[in-house]
């Protein structure tokens, strides 16, 4: 998966939210890394280690 292209759907409203769980989080911390609106997005953590990422209001 895209992460960079998600977190700047979900940015832009396009999409409601990205769930990232431990297996998939090294790839979605390489496009967090790179990601230059990390405020406009935050992260709820879930049961398991997966944490599911919302637009910011």
């Amino acid at each position: 998966m895209d992460y960079l292209a998600a977190l700047n759907q979900l940015r832009a409203g396009e999409i409601e939210q990205i769930e990232i769980n431990p297996e998939t989080f090294p790839e979605f911390q390489k496009a967090w890394s790179q990601f230059s609106y990390q405020n406009t997005v935050y992260g709820v953590a879930q049961p398991g280690g997966r944490v599911v990422y919302y637009r910011a209001k």
